[in-house]
């Protein structure tokens, strides 16, 4: 592939393809640093680069990288569903976790208002996961979200957190 800067679009550089994509309706479009530089930025924070290494790989301003990862985590973050997936299999460690996701108004005080929140997470490479968000945490319905969401008969689950009372009920 080659880059065609002026045009904005990548072009095959094999002559009998002649396939050409455009750039300009994609989140480089108004890139002031170069899609090169956005696409190492990309790759790198992929792979788990920490940011003081992306920042001395491409000669970038600490600001700059900072805001461009933050701008591909929410890409990611927008794009995911965790509410579907479904975990089974031959043994397998299943992680549950039930917490309250709120904030405090510039981290004092008391706690503002937030919602309840259920996630899993098999420890295996696919590494599957849900996260569903509850409005009240009786028994019941959260028997009926484990349930949905994960295959009992061959997992092992874990419960973590200190509010798990709930959920350490309903395997008794």
């Amino acid at each position: 592939m080659v880059l065609e800067k002026y045009r904005r679009l990548f072009r095959c550089s094999n002559r009998r393809c002649l396939k050409q994509e455009s750039i300009s309706k994609t989140f480089v479009r108004t890139s002031t640093i170069g899609v090169n530089k956005v696409l190492q930025i990309s790759y790198l924070f992929l792979i788990g680069t920490p940011a003081v290494e992306i920042i001395e790989v491409t000669a970038l301003s600490s600001p700059t990288v900072t805001e461009w990862t933050l701008f591909i985590r929410q890409l990611f973050a927008y794009n995911i569903d965790f509410s579907d997936a479904v975990i089974w299999g031959n043994v397998i460690v299943v992680e549950v976790d039930e917490t309250k996701l709120g904030k405090r108004k510039y981290y004092k005080g008391h706690r503002v208002e937030g919602v309840w929140v259920i996630a899993g997470i098999e420890r295996t490479e696919e590494k599957e996961c849900f996260v569903v968000e509850v409005e009240n945490r009786d028994v019941k319905i959260m028997k009926d979200i484990l349930f949905c969401h994960i295959f009992l008969e061959q997992s092992f689950i874990r419960i973590y957190g200190k509010h798990t009372v709930n959920l350490a009920t309903i395997w008794v």
